[in-house]
């Protein structure tokens, strides 16, 4: 019983970061075509990836090259720590 349990939970997490990653690659998408930023679309990738890259964005600003850099590095920081943390999940999955 627990094991699926644990196995739904890893399952439901997995799908939540793997959604959150595609929204994040359709936002920078958008992002680089002209006149997409006044669309409803693109406010809603904005409204659900902004409150998990603003704080990751404020940290990385404290540093010079960050603030000289001509990308957003925070979308960046945050596919690698999705990636690290869905890795974490499976090993914790694995080792219960």
């Amino acid at each position: 019983m627990m094991f699926y349990i644990i196995n739904t939970i890893v399952t439901v997490l997995s799908i939540i970061f793997s959604l959150f990653e595609l929204c994040m690659l359709a936002r920078a998408i958008l992002s680089w075509i002209p006149g997409a930023r006044d669309r409803r679309t693109y406010y809603f990738f904005y409204k659900i990836t902004e409150p998990v890259l603003r704080p990751v964005r404020d940290v990385i600003m404290r540093w010079e090259f960050a603030r000289r850099c001509p990308i957003d590095l925070s979308f960046l920081a945050v596919i690698i720590l999705l990636s690290v943390a869905q890795r974490l999940l499976y090993l914790l999955y694995y080792l219960v």
